[in-house]
């Protein structure tokens, strides 16, 4: 331990809540140590009684440290911290509350009379309180989960180690994809699940230590294959939308919206069905309007050979449908039909085109 834990030790010797944060303090920094040995990141740590104190405290000392709040101390941390870098008061409600009470951070709120703010905040004026005065109460419990919600990561670029270049930026989105993408794995592994969505998160340091926080985000497909280049691509697409960068001095990247596989696939797999039916649809059509006499075998034949072609095409997955259509055949279809084809040759962008064989069929037909 540091210079000065003894000393901790013996103050807060009976204090088994002091005693139990410590031991958590020792575990962190086993935990920062490991991650740095086996990823090359370093990464920070705050510890705290809850969730609300230790993420604070987590952003005190950076970068490779970590913070241990203990609870005497917790008054001090939120004395000038304002109100809308605690959770719950970054939007409206805080903004009303700072506005009914004048007031801009959390100890002036502490300065509120309990009366004044239950009067105004009937609903939430409890926790309104206990979180400005870091309580338990106040704050989430940790829930120990084993589906996560999402799988994120990123790293922080202090002073010369800004990134100033496109390049430079592109060679960190391939790090963190690459770490990003082991995890997803084992979420396909063990849970049989993937995510839908791909984020980017991302500061910039502007004049005056100004900051300028961006983020993007859009759909991805990696299903329970999905490559490193598959997410570093997209994560280099959502970068470039993001405009100009200089000076970025936080990158992330985020997965989220994990569904199961099972859930996760099946857009081929309708587009497939919806060709399959319309297939169906176009043979029971054909039999029921085309009459032939039975003296015309040939002509028959060739109509049913047509109709079958036709039936052959359409009921191919959307990936694999030819774009050639026997526009004779499709005209004698209902219209609902019609437009289904239509729409589905329009999303692969090809129109339909007619083959010689239509005229054959339009020439029998009348």
């Amino acid at each position: 331990l540091a210079d000065g834990w003894e000393e901790v030790f013996q103050r807060f010797a009976t204090d088994l809540t002091v005693q139990r944060l410590i031991a958590g303090a020792v575990v962190v920094n086993d935990l920062r140590a490991e991650v740095e040995s086996m990823l090359g990141f370093t990464c920070s740590g705050g510890v705290a009684t809850n969730k609300i104190l230790a993420k604070l405290g987590c952003g005190l000392h950076k970068p490779n440290q970590q913070t241990l709040l203990l609870p005497h101390a917790a008054p001090v941390l939120l004395k000038d911290l304002p109100l809308d870098r605690l959770p719950g008061l970054g939007g409206d409600f805080g903004q009303a509350v700072k506005h009914r009470f004048e007031v801009e951070t959390a100890g002036q709120l502490l300065q509120v009379s309990r009366l004044d703010v239950m009067k105004h905040f009937p609903q939430r004026g409890e926790w309104l309180l206990a979180l400005v005065a870091g309580e338990d109460s106040a704050a989430e419990a940790v829930k120990d989960r084993q589906l996560v919600k999402s799988l994120s990561n990123g790293k922080t670029f202090f002073g010369e180690k800004r990134l100033r270049s496109v390049a430079e930026v592109d060679y960190w989105l391939g790090e963190l994809a690459w770490e990003l993408h082991r995890r997803y794995q084992k979420q396909v592994e063990k849970h049989q699940r993937t995510p839908t969505t791909l984020g980017v998160s991302l500061s910039m340091e502007k004049e005056s230590n100004a900051k300028e926080h961006l983020t993007r985000q859009q759909s991805i497909n990696l299903g329970s294959s999905g490559s490193v280049e598959h997410i570093l691509t997209a994560a280099k697409a959502l970068v470039r939308r993001a405009g100009h960068l200089s000076d970025v001095v936080v990158l992330g990247l985020c997965l989220s919206n994990m569904v199961s596989l099972e859930a996760s696939g099946s857009l081929t797999k309708y587009f497939g069905k919806a060709a399959e039916n319309a297939g169906g649809s176009i043979e029971k059509f054909a039999k029921s309007r085309v009459k032939p006499k039975a003296q015309d075998q040939d002509q028959e034949n060739l109509l049913k050979a047509s109709f079958a072609r036709a039936a052959k095409r359409e009921a191919e997955p959307i990936g694999r449908m030819d774009q050639e259509v026997d526009e004779g055949v499709l005209a004698e279809l209902p219209l609902n039909i019609q437009e289904e084809i239509r729409k589905q040759m329009g999303q692969m962008g090809k129109e339909p085109r007619a083959k010689k064989l239509c005229a054959e069929i339009v020439e029998i037909d009348a």
